[in-house]
This record gives structure tokens, C-alpha cells and sequence, in this order.
């Protein structure tokens, strides 16, 4: 009877640790890392890190949805150019690495990862995303930069945990009219894209601390920005700016202002009020005359200002 008590409690202690725990990330930063599907296959339910790099696989096998157990994934430069359907049958990964391959597109399947806290695919030749990117609702990061995505799904709006979004390098001409249901954003980039305006629902995203936009078309900002009453960075450079929003100044914890290279002409009085703007950079914008440098001066006379040479 002892020795039936002693074999139960092995076996329940085992399934505990290799089957369905979601561990934190420092019990995965502790875990044992397999660097071949080889080594992994040979005990798969053991599997919680893979880690490949740099292998030249070309395909990724279909054999990945028998690491039922595995919660982090890096596959760095393995010339992947597509992924299997079976990549959804991983219900327990939290964490998905594929940068510099050359993949294309993403299955549907992809939405099935409800456990899929960071999805990473920086450096590959996406075009689009699927509309089930929408069905990762613990989705904290996505890092989509330095791809071919003209479009991202309205979707997207549906990953209500999302703080940090990078689609920078990428062919974007709009973002989603409801990119503000994205309560929880903290860090948006969106650098080098074609993007020549903002929805007004951005300023919605109450808890976001720094929205990169350098390098697209906009000319002009919404006056819903004044919502973004958290944001400390604001990185506008080589954009077709002509005006700032008078409201701006409501942006009370902004801290640096960036509008290199745009077409300023002048700085709402308002922005006295922006006590906790250290830097505003205006250098490139040849616009502004002498005079108005002046002004800026006297508005904030605390804040250290790059002018045009």
C-alpha cells in the first residue's frame, strides 16, 4: 500500500513539473535549454526552452507540436519561410522568438497560443498579419519591425493586454481607427513608415510613456493627443509637421519633445505650462525665424532646446 502511495506521488509530482504549469519567466530563465529538435525529440515532455539559432533548418517541422509542454521558443535565422499549422497546438508557450528569418505570412493557427505572452518576428518578409492575432489575449509584446506589412488587421485591437508594439521598418500607411482600445500600451514605435495621419483614438492610450513616430509623412497631429497624459518621450523627427495642437500642453509628463527636421514655424504660448519638458530638439526646422526662437526661449526657460543652426 506504502509502495503504491510512494509510485503516486512520484508520478503526480512529475506531471506537475512537465505538464501543465505556466512558469514565470525566472523559472524559464533556469530551465534547461535544448539547441536541436533532435535532442528535443528524444524526450519532448520534457521540453520548457528550445533554443535554435542560426542553423539554416529552412522548415520548421511539424514534429514542434510534440513539445506539448514547451513555453519558450527562439528560433533566430533558421531561413524559415513559412510555419506549420501544428505551431498552434502549443498551448503552453508564452513566448515565440523568430526574428531574421523569411517568413511571409503566420497561419491562422497562431491565434490558438492563448497563453502567448511575447511574439517576436523582427527582420522578415511579412506582408500581413492574420486577423486571429486578435484571439492572444494575454499578448504583452508584439515586435513585428523591419518587414514588408502595409496593413496591420483591425484586429489587433482585440489584444487588450498589449503594452509594448513595434512596427517600425515596416510599409504602414494608417493604423487602426481603434488602436485605442489598447489601454494597456506603455511603448509604441512605429518609425520609417508611410503613416500620414493619426487616429483621434491614440489619445486614448492613457498609460503609454513613449510613442516614436520618426521618419513618416504626418503633417499634422490630432488634438486628442492631449490624452496622452503619461507620455514622457515624443520622437516626431523628419515628418511634414507643420503646426503642434494648442491642448499639447496638457501632456503634463512630457519630458522630451523631438521635431528634427519637420516644418515648425512656431511653439504654442501654451507650452509654458510644460514644466516637466527637459528637451525639445527643433533642429533641421529651418522655419522658424530668429524672432520665434526667442519666444521659445522665454516660454520655457528651463528646458534645453536644440534650434536650427
Amino acid at each position: 500500500m506504502k509502495k503504491n502511495l510512494l509510485i503516486f506521488i512520484l508520478l503526480a509530482t512529475f506531471n506537475c513539473v512537465y505538464s501543465q504549469e505556466k512558469l514565470l519567466s525566472a523559472e524559464l530563465d533556469a530551465a534547461r535549454v535544448y539547441t536541436s529538435m533532435e535532442e528535443a525529440l528524444k524526450e519532448p515532455d520534457k521540453v520548457l526552452v528550445l533554443d535554435i539559432l542560426n542553423s539554416a533548418m529552412g522548415e520548421l517541422s511539424s514534429d514542434i507540436s510534440k513539445l506539448k509542454n514547451v513555453q519558450r521558443i527562439y528560433l533566430y535565422g533558421n531561413q524559415f519561410t513559412s510555419l506549420p499549422v501544428e505551431i498552434g497546438s502549443l498551448q503552453y508557450l508564452q513566448e515565440l522568438h523568430l526574428d531574421r528569418n523569411d517568413i511571409t505570412s503566420l497561419p491562422s493557427e497562431i491565434g490558438k497560443l492563448k497563453n502567448l505572452r511575447i511574439l517576436s518576428l523582427r527582420k522578415n518578409k511579412l506582408i500581413n498579419l492574420p486577423k486571429e492575432i486578435g484571439e492572444l489575449n494575454n499578448l504583452e509584446m508584439l515586435l513585428i519591425a523591419e518587414n514588408e506589412i502595409e496593413i496591420l488587421p483591425k484586429e489587433i485591437e482585440n489584444c487588450l493586454k498589449l503594452s509594448v508594439l513595434d512596427v517600425s521598418q515596416n510599409k504602414i500607411t494608417v493604423l487602426p481607427e481603434n488602436i485605442g482600445n489598447l489601454i494597456e500600451l506603455t511603448e509604441f514605435y512605429a518609425t520609417t513608415n508611410n503613416i500620414d495621419s493619426l487616429p483621434a483614438s491614440i489619445g486614448s492610450l492613457e498609460k503609454l510613456l513613449i510613442l516614436n513616430l520618426n521618419n513618416n509623412n504626418l503633417s499634422s497631429l490630432p488634438k486628442e493627443v492631449q490624452g496622452l497624459r503619461k507620455l514622457e518621450e515624443l520622437s516626431l523627427i523628419n515628418n511634414k509637421i507643420e503646426n503642434l495642437p494648442e491642448n499639447m500642453f496638457k501632456m503634463v509628463n512630457l519630458r522630451e519633445l523631438l521635431l528634427q527636421d519637420n516644418k515648425i514655424t512656431f511653439i504654442p504660448k501654451s507650452f509654458k505650462k510644460m514644466k516637466d519638458l527637459s528637451y525639445l530638439d527643433l533642429s533641421g526646422s529651418n522655419n522658424i525665424s530668429v524672432e520665434e526662437q526667442k519666444n521659445i526661449q522665454k516660454y520655457l526657460p528651463d528646458t534645453f532646446i536644440s534650434f536650427p543652426e
